[in-house]
Formats: structure tokens, C-alpha cells, sequence
């Protein structure tokens, strides 16, 4: 299927005098608000999901007085919000700030064809979960090696061991396959905007090889804040990754960025020594 790209232009706008531009088309709609010298973009593409797309990737480039900015996006189902906090990068504060904004994007579709492994009844295939109004193909072995959560599921000390359709709750059709896709032969490998996703779905249904795949994302491929990476390195036991992050701090305004940080304040204590030791050096 080819790829759709959807882009718009916005007219110029004064940010002191308040911004709310409601824009797009042909069923992608973004709305652009400034709060507080930030700006911010809403993606909402409801209109555009029955016919597979998952998500939108590309860029907006934003004119702050007549200085352009370039705001990378990638965006999914639970990540369609992004921010631009234009008084990080030396803008004044003048009685008039000129703004406008336009974008590009290419949409991203249900990759049905690395899902069929389990979107589609197979020989290898002893189970069917239920999700939502879908069904999913697997192999009980297959799951359970990859998955205590599984493994106790299909065991016979539970009900489920026994059943062939199994209905998993609280959890999207979509959710699902993006966490199968990373485990099965066929590897949809995690890109930015699925880290957080992929890291909640694999603690919930217990699979460290998922968790493997997000840190070697993360270690050689992304572009997210090191603050960020920082956090997540120590939640999930990262230390080639907590160690690399904290080595690449160089300045005391980057340890300052940490300190600022809301998720930074529930580092464990050990992840705060490393950092204190770090800005020893630095310092």
C-alpha cells in the first residue's frame, strides 16, 4: 500500500496574543496551543483508523520570529502529543512574537503482512487468544519461553491451561500485536515512540527479551533526552545503558537539567551516587 503524506500550512499568528489553530485534513486533525512559552501539537486521526493507520511520522518546522525550528514527530495511538518549549532557545519575550508552523507527515499502517505469524490460523498455532472482537494465533511453547506471564497462564494450574480460545483483558488488539511483533522471527524492532509502550506491555506480561530489544534501541538508536533514558535505565536494570547515559553527561547544565527533572527524583539511591560521582568530575 502506498503511503499517504498529509501536510499543512498554518497562517502567522502573535503567541502573546494567545494561539489555538485548529488545522489539517482529509481526516488528520492537529491542534497547536502555546502554554506557558511552550508550544504544543495534538494529533488526532480517528477518522482515519478504519482504514489502517496506525500513526504518522515526519516533522514540523515552527517560525518563531522568523527563526525556524524543526520538531521531529513520531507518533502512535499513545504518544500524539509534542512539545516545543520555544523559551529554551533564546527567543524574547517581546510585546509581538511572530509564529506560524507546517508540517509534513507520511502515515503509518497496521504492518498486517509481519503479523501474520499469528494474525492467521496456522499449523504451528495450538491456542487462539481473543482480544477485543480479534483473534490471535499462537503456540503455547513459543509464548511460554518468552513469557513467565504465559507460562503460568497455559500451566495446568490454571483454568486457561485447558481452553483453546483464552480472552486477554485490559489490553488493545493493537497493544498485542505490537508486543508479539517484537518477539516473533519476522521483528518489528522498537522505534522511539513505542519505547514506553513496549516497556509497560513487557513488565505487565513478564518478557525481558522485549525489554532487551527497547535497551539496544535505546543504547544505539535513539533520540530521546538522556534524562528520560536515564530513567528508564534504571527502572528496568539497564546498567550498560544507566552507565553509557551518565557518560556522556558533560556539563554542569546538563546535571542541572537532572535535577529539574520530575522523573529523576524517584532515581534509586545507587543511580543518584553515580550521578554525584559523575559531577564531581565534571566539576
Amino acid at each position: 500500500m502506498e503511503n499517504k503524506t498529509f501536510e499543512y500550512s498554518s497562517k502567522r499568528a502573535d503567541l502573546n496574543g494567545g494561539l489555538q489553530d485548529i488545522g489539517g485534513g482529509y481526516g488528520l486533525r492537529c491542534m497547536c496551543s502555546n502554554y506557558g512559552k511552550t508550544l504544543e501539537w495534538k494529533f488526532d486521526w480517528d477518522e482515519l483508523k478504519p482504514q489502517g493507520i496506525i500513526g504518522f511520522t515526519g516533522h514540523i518546522e515552527a517560525s518563531v520570529n522568523r527563526r525556524v525550528f524543526k520538531i521531529d514527530v513520531d507518533a502512535n495511538e499513545r504518544f500524539n502529543t509534542f512539545l516545543f518549549p520555544y523559551s529554551e532557545h533564546g527567543i524574547p519575550s517581546k510585546p509581538k512574537i511572530s509564529f506560524c508552523y507546517n508540517y509534513a507527515l507520511e502515515a503509518r499502517y497496521f504492518p498486517t503482512k509481519q503479523y501474520n505469524a499469528f494474525i492467521l490460523p496456522s499449523d504451528f498455532a495450538d491456542v487462539i487468544l481473543k482480544i477485543e472482537d480479534k483473534t490471535l494465533h499462537v503456540n503455547k511453547a513459543f509464548l511460554s519461553m518468552h513469557s513467565e506471564y504465559f507460562r503460568a497462564l497455559f500451566s495446568e494450574n490454571y483454568k486457561e491451561g485447558n481452553m483453546d480460545e483464552i480472552e486477554i483483558k485490559e489490553i488493545s488488539y493493537l497493544d498485542m500485536c505490537l508486543l508479539l511483533g517484537t518477539i516473533y522471527p519476522d521483528t518489528i524492532f522498537p522505534v522511539d515512540s513505542t519505547v514506553d509502550q513496549l516497556l509497560e506491555l513487557a513488565d505487565r506480561f513478564m518478557m525481558p527479551c522485549v525489554i532487551r530489544h527497547v535497551e539496544h534501541h535505546l543504547f544505539n538508536c535513539s533520540k530521546i533526552g538522556k534524562e528520560k533514558i536515564l530513567c528508564i535505565a534504571d527502572k528496568f536494570g539497564m546498567e550498560k545503558l544507566l552507565d553509557k547515559t551518565i557518560k556522556e553527561i558533560s556539563s554542569v547544565q546538563e546535571a542541572k537539567l537532572l535535577k529539574t527533572c520530575e522523573e529523576c527524583k524517584e532515581l534509586s539511591e545507587n543511580t543518584k551516587l553515580k550521578l554525584y560521582h559523575k559531577l564531581m568530575e565534571i566539576i
